[in-house]
């Protein structure tokens, strides 16, 4: 029976968080005191979860990327040496997939980043418009003022001039 994934708590499962983090294999009895046995009865909702076995998935560089855990709460099963040694084969395949995922999560992650970064840059650029805009707006209403200004002065220089001219008359 396969189980959705989820989210434990570290100390209702000491003894696995322990072997899963320092890459290590874990068979417990049914009849273990541990409480790896309770806390995982308790999260599975079995009265027994029966025996467990745990392995590592461990990529070439040593790292415990995760694990895959099998109990045995209906068929009561003793998992032996080799039953851990054939898992741990089937663990040591997932290590490419595993990553595969990890990498494609961390590029989804990349592009979503990439978006949003982009959303802020069209916004940024549209605020950078407006403003360009305003500016433009005010410049050409300088530029009028200054033409008029001019307009103005060369009128009075004008007028200057006739003055003078009436004057040496």
């Amino acid at each position: 029976e396969n189980l959705e994934g989820g989210s434990m708590n570290k100390n209702m499962i000491p003894m696995l968080t322990n072997s899963i983090q320092r890459g290590r294999p874990l068979r417990l009895p049914s009849s273990s005191t541990s409480a790896d046995i309770k806390g995982l009865s308790d999260l599975l909702g079995l009265a027994n979860p029966g025996h467990l076995m745990s392995v590592p998935i461990i990529t070439p560089d040593k790292v415990a990327i995760g694990g895959v855990l099998v109990l045995s709460p209906y068929s009561n099963r003793l998992w032996s040496a080799e039953d851990q040694a054939f898992l741990s084969n089937i663990a040591a395949s997932l290590v490419p997939v595993i990553q595969r995922g990890q990498k494609m999560n961390a590029l989804e992650h990349k592009s979503e980043q990439t978006k949003q970064d982009l959303e802020i840059a069209q916004v940024r650029i549209t605020d950078l418009e407006r403003r360009n805009n305003d500016l433009i707006k005010q410049m050409e209403a300088v530029k009028s003022d200054a033409q008029e200004g001019l307009a103005q002065a060369e009128n009075l220089a004008e007028l200057t001039r006739m003055q003078e001219e009436a004057q040496k008359v």
